[in-house]
């Protein structure tokens, strides 16, 4: 038991001034991702999903900024949830990595991804920047059919 929570407080430890800021800032909006997938379903993540990166201007100078920006929010995101009293899996840690993301100017674009492999049908989500997925393995994409579709014609 103490064991996780001793792991916790060392990979807390290693995180950067700014890091702490979005880990808290993660750790909060948990709470209302958490609440809208359990009571507004669909039509919540279909707004979500809606929101297109091209609102925000892309600029080639500041990919790897972005990047870089993107995969030590992630790291803050993953500890937040790994804190978080509701456990969470990928698609809220997305949603709110997306939203911060968004929020301080970066291009993030959510993706849901389906696989199906002998009987077993899979799912995942995650995010991109400029077409690269943060924090993932480079097969994701070849792992998961990316799901293109809206929502609402899904059910």
């Amino acid at each position: 038991m103490f064991d996780g929570f001793f792991l916790k407080i060392v990979s807390l430890t290693k995180l950067k001034a700014r890091q702490w800021w979005w880990f808290l800032r993660a750790w909060s909006m948990l709470w209302p991702v958490h609440w809208q997938l359990r009571f507004n379903h669909a039509s919540w993540v279909a707004r979500e999903l809606g929101g297109d990166a091209s609102a925000v201007p892309e600029l080639d100078c500041v990919v790897k900024e972005y990047m870089v920006m993107a995969l030590e929010m992630h790291e803050s995101v993953r500890l937040a949830e790994r804190c978080h009293p509701l456990r969470s899996v990928c698609l809220p840690k997305a949603l709110v990595l997306k939203k911060m993301l968004r929020a301080r100017g970066v291009p993030a674009v959510l993706r849901i991804g389906v696989s199906k492999r002998d009987e077993l049908f899979a799912s995942h989500a995650w995010v991109e920047v400029d077409g690269i997925a943060v924090a993932e393995p480079d097969s994701v994409k070849d792992d998961f059919s990316i799901v293109d579709h809206p929502i609402d014609q899904l059910r």
